[in-house]
């Protein structure tokens, strides 16, 4: 082997150009000309046949869905007519209400006036008299002591059925009875039946503009045997209730009524494939099933990898084009490309300058805010002391120790802000599973201050504390509880256009106590309510006001306020409860957050009120033993009512109820 001798630049660069110029030397790039498009092609069709899939298969769970919610709200309306029914004729004998005129032109009139009903209708336990809706008029001895709809009611198990279907008198449209059982006095089932019918013609012609492609199916069927009811496209109805359409088991639909998910398989209609989803009514005895076309998606996944494959067509030409060009200006682009990697290392060079030059420029505003904190602890401190120095030297020892106090405070500050800066320093090792813990009065007194200088004028907010039973700590991030009454507050703002009190009160809730002081807890809990006096809410917008994205602001609203505020109350572990006594008559929030476990020691987080020496969110450690009522406060204050320092007792409940918030020294 030959030694190796040291290489010429010149001669790199030549050997370089001659390689690219030569004609063996592209042909790797000819390859890929071929190569790159043809995967691109195959992994865009890849991509496209999931995608498509993929909608294809939320396109029929939403079809299906929209059909159960369909035929629910069809079943519930039947329902209410039934139940109404049943109050009408509570306590009445049957030969009472067979011969009950009054109740015959009801019937009538509850036919005629709801859309899908077909009949309702009374039939005795004998099945020998009825009385019923359409045709009107009086009771008449029927036949109907052989119905299935009226066997069942009458049976060992009466409840909800619906009965195959059959064919309508004198060659009528088919229609299907649900029934339920008549109750006596006692509320026992006396063997009678109310019923009422459907119309099969009815859901088709829903399920008609509910179909989403053409080929697709819709079957509504009985779940106990699987009898067809209705579907789209309208199938032959029986001759009668001997004979209902039924499905045999190799049929998707049949297939479908037994599984949890989609399910491909023949059409009992035309025998063509289809992908079948079923959802069952859960308080009554019928499903919905979609049978979705696959030929829909495959058309659709065709013309998309039709356009791709034009696409990769266009691009293997032009690379070919391209690399028949760059064949030709070989020598020229390898100098370019020795000039343009010289170029891309000096300008990454540049870049990496600059990056320094940014992280420093970060570093010196850093430096700068903490300076600039610092600056202003140090010169209130200096200004404190001098002025002290001054009251001293003139015998004015009462306002040189308030002078003094101030320099403590303005210390404390500074001593602050340095914990503040280690402990985000040393955020990773804080442990992440101990709950949050907070001082209820004081986050309150805190919170409420924030809420006074937030809201406009003309919406005092007033704080009342009663600190019978108050647990001195409880379970909850007090961001998170300011973040959950700022929410309160402005939907109280949002409710009172014309400005009003919001009023806030603060309670302990001894352990156990039932509502409406309590929710049942077995410790201790802290009940926190805010109270407007707005447009109030009516029984159902007070059912749903704490579901997610419910919103009765129409245009601005999100609806989740009142979900995170739940949110944040269930993850404390309390309780969240709405109430208010009807439109025009404000709205109450109640929130429950149990007491802390453990007593004390750790560290506390507490907020206090603005202009008492501290920001909210910092934290001071609490010792145990420390009196109910006992606040951390700027270091160096004279402790007070008992407190050890440097922690201060809070005002009295009394002093608290304010519409403004205290003045800042």
């Amino acid at each position: 082997m030959q030694n190796a001798q040291p290489a010429d630049p010149r001669r790199w660069r030549q050997g370089a150009r001659e390689l690219l110029a030569g004609k063996g030397a592209f042909w790797p790039l000819r390859v890929a000309a071929v190569a790159l498009p043809l995967l691109a092609f195959a992994l865009a069709t890849g991509q496209s046949w999931r995608r498509v899939q993929t909608e294809a298969a939320a396109e029929l769970v939403r079809r299906v869905e929209l059909l159960q919610e369909h035929a629910r709200r069809a079943f519930e309306t039947q329902d209410a007519l039934l139940a109404a029914l049943q109050w009408q004729i509570r306590g009445m004998p049957w030969p009472q209400i067979l011969a009950d005129a009054p109740l015959a032109e009801m019937l009538a009139y509850l036919v005629r006036s709801t859309p899908g009903t077909g009949n309702l209708g009374l039939a005795a336990p004998d099945g020998q008299a009825a009385l019923q809706g359409n045709p009107p008029g009086p009771a008449r001895p029927v036949g109907l002591a052989g119905r299935a709809f009226l066997l069942r009611q009458r049976g060992p198990a009466p409840g909800p059925y619906v009965s195959p279907p059959m064919a309508g008198p004198a060659g009528g449209r088919p229609f299907f009875h649900y029934s339920r059982p008549r109750r006596d006095a006692d509320g026992r089932p006396d063997g009678g039946a109310l019923w009422t019918s459907f119309r099969p013609a009815d859901f088709t012609a829903v399920y008609a503009r509910l179909v989403g492609a053409a080929g697709d199916e819709v079957a509504l069927l009985r779940r106990e045997d699987g009898a067809l009811l209705a579907s789209y496209p309208s199938q032959p109805a029986a001759a009668d209730a001997a004979a209902p359409p039924t499905l045999h088991a190799a049929d998707g639909l049949a297939a479908a009524l037994a599984a949890a998910g989609p399910v491909e398989g023949p059409s009992p209609f035309d025998g063509r494939t289809r992908r079948y989803l079923v959802r069952h009514l859960p308080d009554h005895p019928v499903s919905v099933v979609y049978g979705q076309n696959p030929e829909g998606p495959r058309a659709l996944w065709r013309r998309e990898a039709l356009n791709s494959g034009m696409i990769a067509a266009t691009a293997m030409l032009l690379l070919l084009w391209l690399t028949a060009v760059a064949q030709r200006r070989a020598r020229g682009e390898a100098v370019a490309l020795q000039r343009g990697q010289a170029e891309a290392e000096r300008r990454a060079e540049a870049e990496a300058a600059l990056r320094q030059t940014q992280r420093l420029e970060a570093l010196g505003q850093i430096a700068a805010g903490v300076a600039h904190d610092f600056r202003n602890t140090v010169q209130a401190v200096r200004a404190g002391a001098r002025l002290a120095r001054k009251s001293l030297e003139a015998g004015d020892t009462r306002r040189a120790a308030e002078l003094l106090e101030m320099v403590a405070t303005a210390a404390g500050r500074g001593a602050l802000l340095t914990d503040r800066m280690l402990r985000m320093a040393r955020r990773g090792a804080q442990p992440r599973n101990a709950p949050a813990v907070l001082e209820p009065e004081a986050a309150l007194r805190a919170a409420v201050e924030l809420l006074r200088r937030t809201l406009p004028a003309g919406y005092p907010v007033t704080l009342e504390v009663d600190r019978r039973d108050l647990p001195p700590r409880v379970v909850g991030d007090p961001a998170e509880l300011e973040a959950a009454l700022l929410n309160l507050a402005l939907n109280a703002r949002d409710a009172m256009p014309r400005g009003g009190p919001i009023r806030v009160r603060l309670e302990g809730v001894p352990p156990g106590a039932p509502p409406p002081l309590g929710f049942g807890a077995s410790q201790a809990q802290a009940r926190i309510s805010m109270a407007d006096s707005g447009i109030g809410m009516d029984p159902a917008t007070l059912a749903r006001a704490a579901e997610p994205f419910f919103t009765t602001k129409q245009g601005h609203g999100t609806g989740l306020g009142l979900a995170s505020v739940r949110a944040f109350a269930h993850g404390a572990g309390g309780a969240m409860q709405v109430t208010s006594e009807g439109p025009g008559r404000g709205c109450t929030i109640l929130l429950w957050l149990p007491a802390a476990p453990g007593g004390g020691g750790e560290l506390a987080r507490v907020w206090t009120a603005a202009g008492l020496g501290l920001r909210p969110g910092w934290e001071a450690a609490r010792p145990a033993g420390l009196p109910t009522g006992c606040t951390a406060l700027a270091p160096g204050r004279a402790s007070g009512g008992g407190c050890p320092g440097p922690w201060q007792r809070l005002p009295e409940a009394g002093t608290a109820a304010r519409t403004t918030g205290p003045a800042a020294p």
